[in-house]
Formats: structure tokens, sequence, C-alpha cells
């Protein structure tokens, strides 16, 4: 019994405390620090307090979206699932059963890296800036953040993602046809 009321307790607090936060971003307020030394406003105002554009606090607070934008934000990340799949497909014709795995994993981690998935563009080097521009994880990202941003959504994200799907679908084709040939 005290295990469940001490875990309610916590995680009332980790929603407060996600609220509270989540209000002084959008209110552009300093948040109160208990320390004091502005600590929590360099925390605050650091880089690695938006994951993907995105208040890291939104993500522990109460999101409230409307039917539209949650449609939104399932269609695109579906969608966005549709270029790695084709990825999936080519490595699997290419690679090694025993190899499939670790190389579909790396070839996902890095196309993610790359892609701005878990370090902002704004803080990449411009080189990295343009790499991150030309990979589906960029642009599917940047669709399914669009609601929660306000951003409106993005066609031109909407039909990269569909060009990546449509390459990546082809070549997978290929290698497919390639391979019943042989056999």
């Amino acid at each position: 019994m005290r295990l469940r009321v001490a875990t309610a307790v916590l995680a009332l607090a980790g929603i407060a405390i996600a609220g509270y936060l989540t209000w002084v971003h959008y209110a552009e307020l300093q948040p109160f620090c208990v320390g004091g030394g502005g600590a929590c406003e360099r925390v605050q105002s650091s880089p690695y307090a938006k994951l993907s554009g995105v208040p890291v606090a939104v993500l522990g607070a109460d999101v409230r979206m409307g039917a539209g934008d949650w449609t939104t934000v399932a269609l695109t990340a579906w969608l966005g699932a549709l270029p790695f799949a084709g990825i999936g497909l080519i490595i699997g014709y290419l690679a090694k059963p025993d190899s499939v795995q670790p190389i579909s994993g790396l070839v996902t981690i890095l196309v993610a890296a790359f892609g701005g998935l878990w370090v902002p563009i704004q803080n990449m080097p411009s080189l990295m800036k343009h790499i991150a521009e030309i990979t589906p994880a960029y642009w599917t990202g940047l669709t399914a953040r669009s609601p929660l941003t306000h951003t409106g959504f993005d066609s031109k994200a909407l039909l990269v993602v569909l060009g990546w799907t449509v390459l990546l679908g082809l070549i997978g084709l290929r290698r497919f046809q390639a391979d019943t040939a042989r056999a």
C-alpha cells in the first residue's frame, strides 16, 4: 500500500513539475530556483532543454491536442516509418541473414542521428545541417512535431518523405526482382 501511495505522489509531483516548466517556457518566465545562482535558467535555456524543437517538459506534461492534431501526429509517424521499411527491405536483400538486424539497427541510428532527431539541427555545424535536411528522419520529425510546435503542416516535408519512400521502395523492388531471378 505504501508503495502505491509513494508512486502516486511521485507521479503527481512529476506532472506538476512538468506542467510548471512547460508554463515557464511558453510564458517566457524565469524559473523559480531553490538553490539560486542562475543554474535553473541555464538548464531551462540549454539547447538540450528541447527534444527535436519541443520542450522536454511538454513530454511529461498533460499535452492536450485536438483530434486533428493527434491524427496528424499518428499519420506522419506512420508515413515516416515507410522509408525505414524500405531501408530494411534493401538491407534484407543485400545482407546475410545473421547480419540483417545489426546492420538495420546501425543504419536506423545513423539516419536518426544525422537527421536531427537527437540534436536540434540549429546546434549542428553547417555541413551536418545540410546532411540532416536530406534524410527522411528530418522531414518526418518536422511534420510529426508540427502540432506541438504550432508551425503548421509542411507539404514539402510530406513530399520529401513520399519521395524517399518511392525511391527506397523501387530499390527494394529491384533487389527483389534480382533475387527471384536467381532462384
